[in-house]
């Protein structure tokens, strides 16, 4: 039998210099996004009063049947729990998850969607199309793996909503956060870097964008800090409101971000059709209202 030789690539090779210098390098570039995350997080803090103010006189009522929720199987005797939603580190797009609590006090918030397609995508995050490419499903090209499932079609009717399907419903939110200014002090930290700053928000459209952001994970994961959808998920949640309607990256489609915590005061509710629900489910956990939303949290 022929002798076998076991052969070795080298694909990239490091001094223990060069880890330290790339170490020192990645610590202070998180400490830069830190401090800018912190320094606009104060200048909002000062105009605190006046956000919440402009989200909540754009809210409105919203009534809805037949939505659908998708929720993995092992969690489908609580299907209208929102604790997935903090368990996870990332969070969802409007609520804070588990990034740092001791900073970051996490909230959750319940996910709906108004079709089945769409619902299954946003939990997903599926492109609109489902084909295959080279072999590989949508679900392989999204590092998704399939698991057992439950849908469950919800009615409801939630009496202060944010509804940010249209653009001109953030007009009065922008025009307060317009007033904060770049961070001089920064910048000179972000020369030294070799990066780009961070700059302040400068046109409403740029706003709305970043709230929908294919990508907002990444602050959240890389960074540990919210995506600026989250931030706005905070302010809405602090400010009361009970959801936030909006389109799907998906597809377009209409999505709610439920907030449970604030139904505690509201007459607001969020139902599943008791007959379809199987006999073993709690009949309370079928139905969330201020009398019930603590069993969600």
């Amino acid at each position: 039998m022929p002798h076998q030789h076991n052969i070795f690539y080298t694909l990239d090779k490091l001094s223990k210099e060069s880890l330290t210098q790339w170490n020192d390098h990645s610590n202070r570039l998180k400490e830069y996004i830190y401090q800018n995350y912190m320094y606009f997080a104060q200048k909002r803090s000062e105009i605190f009063s006046d956000l919440t103010q402009s989200l909540l006189c754009e809210c409105k009522q919203y009534q809805f049947n037949d939505w659908q929720r998708v929720v993995s199987f092992k969690h489908c005797l609580n299907p209208l729990s929102t604790r997935g939603s903090v368990k996870n580190p990332s969070g969802g797009r409007f609520n804070i998850g588990n990034i740092n609590p001791t900073i970051f006090p996490p909230f959750g918030a319940l996910y709906l969607a108004e079709d089945r397609a769409t619902a299954i995508r946003e939990k997903y995050g599926l492109p609109k199309s489902n084909s295959s490419h080279d072999g590989l499903s949508s679900y392989d090209l999204n590092l998704t793996k399939q698991e057992s499932e439950t849908i469950v079609v919800l009615s409801g009717k939630v009496n202060v909503v944010l509804d940010l399907c249209s653009q001109k419903n953030l007009e009065k939110f922008y025009r307060h956060i317009q007033t904060i200014k770049n961070p001089q002090h920064l910048f000179k930290i972000a020369k030294n870097l070799k990066v780009q700053p961070t700059m302040a928000i400068k046109t409403l459209n740029q706003l709305y964008q970043t709230i929908f952001d294919e990508n907002w994970r990444y602050y959240p994961n890389q960074c540990n800090i919210p995506a600026n959808s989250q931030i706005l998920g905070q302010i809405v949640y602090e400010a009361g409101i009970e959801a936030i309607l909006y389109p799907s990256t998906k597809d377009g489609k209409k999505c709610l971000a439920v907030l449970p915590k604030n139904f505690q005061n509201s007459e607001s509710y969020i139902k599943i059709n008791v007959n379809h629900a199987p006999k073993e489910i709690e009949r309370n956990l079928l139905f969330l209202s201020k009398d019930t939303f603590e069993k969600f949290l």
